[in-house]
């Protein structure tokens, strides 16, 4: 589902501008509030943010309108001999405009697959500035469209007059019935650049959003006039963000009565913004940034200069949560290309051209982070890790790590990995496979272990998981036995009396002991199994209750133990 609020533009493709083969569309898209481009130096991920900012709205105004378009000498691609120049515009899949309802389903098909010919999930509008400059429908389009068993000739012209009340040749016939469904798509969002030197100084160009003029912004959104009373919302929300950077919920944000400083009160100090770091000073300017310009397009370049990894993270989920803009990001930093709300590109120069892959699978992941630079042992770091048996453990601690601290983060604050409970259940304590695994701490000293009992009663756990445990808690981390048989005797019962019957759409007898598997329950004298991830999913739907057994005192831990992490 689109953002239509959020989302300016759905993605955009050129060929034949700077370092993009004339003859080679590349395609961004479809794109979200947030997307992100990476890639080497010099690639060509600053040219799309350059294209955007100084070419986007004109290449759509042309295209609407059928006026000239011409590339500066200094955008022409260097090194071809043809220097014709190609657009491309993202619309949805499912083309929805009213002009549509003309064309039959098998039509609709039709022209909808010819429009995606790299199958991105967009329909695509190409269009080619031809020898008089002026943006017109790419040939290879019209041709294509040309060519479809489904809509002959006669049936262009017939739509051609039904939709555009007009007609001519066959190639006019197509061009007038497609972008009479193209045109709606075509909107011109306002675009806006933060560049990636980004100063702080008094006063400055209050329409550059590279840090000069950040004082005044601040003061005018803290002290707003009576017709502006909104702003002080979007002030609330750039201070709630200063707190999450610093680390103290109390601390506030100001500026001084000479507008010469930004002042941060933190644990009873007033500190100049300047004194607390570029890092702190360089997210704030990129977060008043954002906050300032409103519905737009926003092209920030190189965000991560000076930040930690976690102010990274931290400033992405901002941008997402708290401003009404859409964002391209180009970065060289692998911490950018991990959040789920963003949509991630690859850019790379192929035989001296650029190229643009989309990022969508873990195998395209490790592509872009090793073209970055980046090697294993540098993405095996993490903060904190907690290791757990399978995915349904990982349901139950995230929900309940959400209740006890709602800042804590799966993927910027800790991680979750599966190590396979039958690993530890069927080797002796003293299996070379224990040992290897206990060496996995190596990786990384800030390890937890999340380990069932297995047991039918109160008893010790076997001396496999002792030995693990007390491994695992000689250091940073710890080892945790589930004090019942399983991570599952933790719901509390009157949940599972709920759940099991829901679950399992029936009259079912559920079983609630601290050693029993309550996931298992008994109907008419036979056995039956619940789906495990049903119901953690079930459970962390609900609020979450960590009263069972010695749940709290355990999901305290580990919430000390994560933020001492960070």
């Amino acid at each position: 589902m689109i953002d239509e609020n959020r989302v300016k533009i759905l993605g955009f493709g050129v060929a034949g501008y700077r370092s993009f083969h004339p003859m080679a569309q590349a395609l961004l898209g479809p794109l979200r509030p947030v997307t992100v481009i990476v890639g080497q130096n010099n690639c060509g991920k600053s040219n799309l943010l350059r294209f955007a900012v100084n070419h986007l709205n004109r290449a759509i105004g042309t295209a609407t309108s059928g006026g000239e378009f011409q590339l500066p000498q200094d955008d022409l691609p260097q090194g071809a001999e043809d220097h014709r120049f190609s657009y491309f515009h993202a619309a949805p899949a499912r083309l929805r405009d009213t002009t549509t309802r003309a064309l039959q389903e098998a039509e609709t098909e039709a022209v909808a697959a010819t429009l995606d010919p790299q199958e991105t999930g967009c329909s695509w509008f190409g269009f080619q500035a031809n020898q008089d400059t002026k943006l017109t429908f790419h040939p290879k389009l019209i041709a294509s469209l040309s060519r479809l068993s489904e809509i002959g000739a006669a049936r262009w012209s017939h739509l051609a007059k039904t939709i555009t009340r007009g007609g001519g040749s066959a190639s006019d016939n197509i061009s007038r019935v497609i972008k009479s469904i193209a045109v709606p798509y075509l909107r011109q969002p306002k675009v806006e650049l933060v560049p990636d030197i980004r100063g702080f100084e008094i006063g400055g160009n209050d329409q550059s959003y590279s840090g000069l003029g950040l004082i005044g912004r601040l003061n005018a959104l803290r002290n707003p006039s009576l017709q502006n009373l909104d702003d002080q919302k979007r002030f609330r929300a750039i201070q709630h963000f200063v707190r999450q950077v610093v680390g103290d919920a109390q601390a506030t944000l100001s500026v001084d009565a000479g507008e010469t400083e930004i002042q941060v009160t933190m644990n009873g100090r007033v500190l100049n913004l300047l004194n607390l770091g570029t890092g702190i000073r360089e997210v704030v300017t990129l977060a008043t940034a954002a906050t300032v310009i409103e519905n737009s397009l926003v092209c920030i370049e190189e965000p991560e200069l000076h930040l930690h990894p976690i102010l990274q993270a931290r400033l992405l989920r901002y941008l997402h949560d708290n401003t009404s803009n859409q964002y391209l990001i180009t970065t060289h930093s692998a911490h950018l290309i991990n959040p789920e709300f963003a949509s991630i590109f690859h850019v790379q120069l192929q035989d001296g051209w650029s190229t643009i892959t989309p990022v969508a699978t873990d195998n395209q992941r490790a592509i872009a982070c090793y073209d970055l630079g980046y090697r294993p042992n540098d993405l095996l770091q993490a903060n904190a890790i907690v290791w757990v048996e399978g995915p349904s453990d990982r349901i139950y601690l995230r929900h309940w790590l959400s209740s006890v601290d709602p800042e804590l983060e799966e993927g910027l604050h800790y991680s979750i990995m599966f190590y396979g409970g039958k690993l530890l259940s069927h080797l002796s304590a003293d299996d070379r496979d224990v040992d290897d695994f206990i060496r996995l701490r190596r990786i990384n000293r800030n390890m937890v272990i999340v380990m069932d009992l297995d047991r039918d009663s109160s008893v010790e756990p076997n001396d496999t998981k002792q030995r693990v445990r007390q491994e695992f808690t000689e250091g940073l981390g710890f080892g945790w036995v589930t004090k019942g048989r399983e991570i599952e005797n933790y719901i509390p019962a009157e949940l599972l009396e709920e759940a099991i019957p829901a679950l399992n759409k029936a009259e079912v007898q559920p079983r609630l002991g601290d050693f029993d598997h309550v996931w298992k329950y008994d109907k008419d004298g036979e056995e039956g199994k619940t789906d495990k991830m049903k119901l953690a999913r079930w459970v962390a739907e609900r609020p979450a209750d960590l009263s069972r057994l010695d749940l709290r005192t355990k999901m305290d831990e580990l919430a000390e133990f994560i933020r001492a992490a960070n």
